[in-house]
């Protein structure tokens, strides 16, 4: 696998997704890998197309991290903060 791209996505009280143009650009195979790290609060996410909540979903603590495995589970990845602050992940793609 090569990495390609990489994004930083600030997230709050609303449902995040990874960006599309990002991770799966015009004319070139999609990430097919993500590596997050999560930063100054913890998240929860999703792989299965269903919203997390702050209670709800896979906890990731601050400065964590966690791994997605499929072009699938990439496009249908949704998170949202669960501690009281926005939470910033750091994000790198590979295919």
């Amino acid at each position: 696998m090569d990495t390609f791209a990489y994004e930083s996505l600030t997230i709050g009280t609303v449902t995040t997704t990874m960006t599309s143009s990002i991770y799966a650009p015009t004319g070139q195979s999609p990430a097919i890998y993500a590596y997050l790290t999560t930063e100054t609060d913890t998240v929860r996410y999703r792989t299965d197309g269903t919203a997390p909540t702050s209670s709800e979903g896979h906890n990731v603590a601050a400065a964590g991290s966690c791994e997605v495995n499929s072009e699938s589970d990439i496009r249908h990845f949704n998170v949202i903060r669960s501690g009281t602050s926005n939470a910033t992940i750091r994000i790198t793609y590979k295919r």
